[in-house]
């Protein structure tokens, strides 16, 4: 069969070549075939012989290709048929892809809305629980209030209290018809709150009045342990906390009315004037009222006084000592009482200021219901003394204290008693000159001539 297909191969292959070569294409065999005595038929057919064995190789090979062509060609038409039903799945896929990213933003939009929703509900619970507990007093905290002991803990359910009020008077509280119908059993239990804490600062006040009393420790560990209260009336019950304010007041310048008279009536026991009507107005023994009181008029140390702006007040075991020495003058009195009233006021100005929860600017409108009565009696007092006095140079001490007295209460931003060392000035001045006027005139109607230098 080989040899048939040889054969045929020949016959397609050869011919067409023996065409296309013409004899003189041949000569170089001529040439071969003389130089090596080569048998040109046998050469011929040896070549023939290797170019149908090329043929059939070939021939093979292109029915092997053709096989594995076929299958090549089944394998991707197989390959084409998988892509096609692949591109069927994933067309059919992306429509499914579609459907539930379509589905996913519903249930996306659908979750925003619930959380929302949710957002919602909790703030309305929130608003709700806030409401509810605004509106809601335990039943403990009112039962002390009403009724419980006045302590440390009754001042910690006062504040609640407060807390509570001050909630309810917001904008959003006032339509509220729950609000409206607990109004009435509020202010009721603000009425009787309020009507226990006055009777309890009233009580606490009167201590006050006890003999021996120092004021200023009763005012910092019992007055200001009960501030709470204070300001409770003042912020609730202005008409009551006025009240309260008036009885503070008028303890307060009872008390120091009270330590002023004491004070002055201690001192009165005590000599301190040095000076008599009979000093140089009279021409009768001049030369022996001049040997026996030639120092009266002699200043000494007595200026000292003015530039000793630290001295402290005299308290009167001291004003014996003072006696003693032949030291006590009425400048230092002068200086102890208006030093003791200075200090009393600053005290007591600082005192209402955080006491009462006033700023300091406005407690001067309250001085005067303070140190009303002990202002008159020191005014009273010094008139009394300078209406009898010759002493010429302790008014003119007195005068330098008193304008020292005006700078330190300028310099502490105390200007509340101003008008009243006004009123100490307006009487010194008059007596000054009513006495350089005496002086003058005890001099004019004098014996010079007796007079020594």
């Amino acid at each position: 069969m080989i040899n048939e297909s040889a054969e045929m191969d020949n016959r397609v292959s050869i011919r067409p070549f023996e065409d296309q070569v013409s004899p003189e294409s041949y000569h170089f065999l001529g040439n071969i075939v003389e130089k090596n005595d080569l048998d040109l038929r046998q050469y011929s057919d040896k070549v023939t012989n290797e170019l149908n064995h090329m043929v059939t190789s070939l021939l093979e090979n292109c029915i092997s290709l053709s096989k594995e062509s076929g299958n090549l060609y089944q394998h991707l038409n197989l390959a084409e048929n998988s892509l096609q039903s692949l591109q069927n799945i994933l067309q059919s896929s992306e429509i499914e892809l579609k459907g539930v990213v379509n589905e996913v933003g519903y249930i996306k939009d659908k979750t925003n809305s619930i959380n929302y929703y949710l957002k919602n509900v909790k703030l309305l619970e929130t608003e709700v629980s806030n409401y509810i507990e605004t509106l809601c007093l335990h039943p403990e905290l009112i039962i002390n209030l009403a009724n419980g002991p006045i302590d440390s803990s009754y001042i910690s359910n006062l504040n609640q209290f407060e807390l509570f009020i001050d909630k309810i008077e917001k904008k959003e509280f006032l339509q509220s018809k729950a609000l409206k119908d607990l109004t009435p059993e509020i202010e009721k239990l603000k009425h009787r709150i309020t009507g226990r804490v006055r009777n309890h600062l009233i009580v606490i006040l009167e201590q006050l009045k006890k003999p021996r009393t120092n004021i200023g420790i009763i005012q910092q560990n019992v007055l200001m342990k009960w501030k709470p209260l204070f300001l409770f009336l003042k912020n609730r019950n202005g008409s009551v906390f006025q009240e309260i304010l008036n009885i503070y007041f008028e303890i307060m310048n009872t008390i120091y009315a009270g330590y002023f008279q004491a004070y002055v009536k201690q001192i009165a026991k005590f000599p301190y004037e040095i000076y008599s009507q009979n000093d140089l107005i009279s021409e009768d023994g001049l030369e022996n009222n001049l040997k026996s009181k030639s120092m009266i008029f002699v200043l000494g140390e007595r200026l000292k006084i003015v530039e000793n702006k630290d001295e402290e007040p005299i308290v009167c075991h001291s004003i014996i000592q003072k006696t003693l020495k032949g030291n006590l003058k009425i400048e230092n009195i002068f200086k102890s009482i208006n030093g003791l009233l200075i200090n009393a006021l600053v005290s007591e100005y600082l005192c209402v200021s955080k006491l009462f929860d006033i700023p300091l600017k406005d407690v001067a409108q309250h001085f005067n219901l303070i140190f009303s009565l002990p202002l008159n009696l020191s005014l009273t007092w010094f008139n009394d003394y300078v209406n009898k006095t010759y002493d010429f140079f302790g008014l003119l001490i007195i005068s330098l204290i008193n304008q020292n007295n005006k700078k330190y209460l300028s310099s502490a931003n105390f200007p509340l008693l101003n008008h009243y060392l006004e009123k100490i000035e307006n009487i010194i001045w008059p007596k000054i000159q009513s006495l350089l006027d005496f002086h003058i005139q005890s001099m004019q109607i004098s014996n010079l001539n007796l007079i020594k230098c």
